[in-house]
């Protein structure tokens, strides 16, 4: 069970994109995300989708058991993975850096922040 635990957890986390000029593989799909309940609701309240999808700000969990024996015992475990912020950076003439949105190397490769 802790495997299928993990590839669910981790989805999109360890994972590469394929190829980094497809615009699809740019942005990792997350799965579990909360955000902060302003942001969600700044535009009203959010409806949910035909596939039970929607921005949230809180998570919600029921399990169903059947135990053979009136003694049986449940252990629970829930992981979450942290905030993550990658910011990417120029660097100036002054030879500090500043924060941009997105930089392009001399190879062409493109670097965003996220």
């Amino acid at each position: 069970m802790s495997a299928v635990a993990d590839a669910v957890l981790y989805e999109g986390y360890l994972l590469y994109p394929y190829r980094r000029s497809s615009p699809k593989n740019r942005v990792r799909w997350q799965f579990g995300v909360l955000l902060p309940r302003d942001w969600v609701e700044r535009d009203g309240p959010v409806a949910v989708g035909v596939s039970g999808s929607a921005d949230s700000w809180y998570q919600q969990t029921e399990c169903l058991l059947r135990t053979r024996r009136p003694d049986a015992a449940v252990r629970v475990r829930v992981r979450y993975l942290q905030t993550q912020h990658k910011q990417v950076e120029a660097a100036g003439p002054d030879g500090g850096h500043r924060p941009v949105p997105s930089l392009r190397a001399d190879d062409g490769t493109a670097w965003l922040t996220f």
